[in-house]
């Protein structure tokens, strides 16, 4: 009985040095399709969080990582939202991205990067730690189908630092999920 014990405290203390993490991507398809040359617009993400704006926050750290990351010329969510002309209330309730999809057709772009964000919170404790969780879908507009996809989420944890925000840990979750795009 005592070996389960220790046994199951090992386990606790590595999944506590993990940090919960956890990530998952993959191109839809046999092979890796060439993404050269490609215009790739920044949909807002779906808010699936009770936090206000999780969506628009996250789009905006994603958008900034893909420029940073890979060799896409990228049309910013601002310019996607802009055209959509749709308010932040129709933006919380919006589950159809159809009016993304036309937006950004209309501003030229041959792909939609769009998602949402599972999680994006605090969690309360001694030391308050960032939780955060993102889908993420590429959608090749001219065949409208998904060509790539990813599932990132993390909890910092105050064994790594006490001071990590919730926007550095999407920027950091952003950047590992964007990888598999980079050149």
């Amino acid at each position: 009985m005592k070996f389960f014990k220790v046994l199951a405290g090992l386990a606790v203390l590595a999944l506590l040095a993990a940090g919960c993490a956890g990530s998952k991507s993959s191109y839809m398809g046999a092979k890796k399709p060439d993404l050269k040359n490609r215009v790739v617009a920044v949909a807002p993400l779906i808010n699936l969080t009770t936090y206000p704006r999780a969506g628009l926050i996250v789009g905006q750290i994603l958008g900034v990582e893909l420029r940073r990351r890979t060799s896409f010329k990228v049309i910013s969510m601002d310019r996607v939202l802009a055209k959509t002309q749709l308010s932040e209330l129709e933006l919380e309730e919006l589950k159809d991205l159809g009016p993304h999809m036309q937006a950004a057709k209309e501003l030229g772009a041959d792909m939609l990067l769009k998602g949402g964000v599972t999680e994006y919170r605090y969690i309360p404790g001694v030391y308050d730690r960032p939780s955060v969780g993102i889908v993420l879908e590429l959608v090749d507009l001219k065949r409208d189908r998904v060509i790539w996809s990813a599932s990132v989420a993390r909890s910092g944890h105050k064994f790594r630092t006490n001071d990590l925000t919730l926007s550095q840990l999407t920027s950091e979750l952003c950047a590992e999920a964007l990888s598999e795009l980079a050149d």
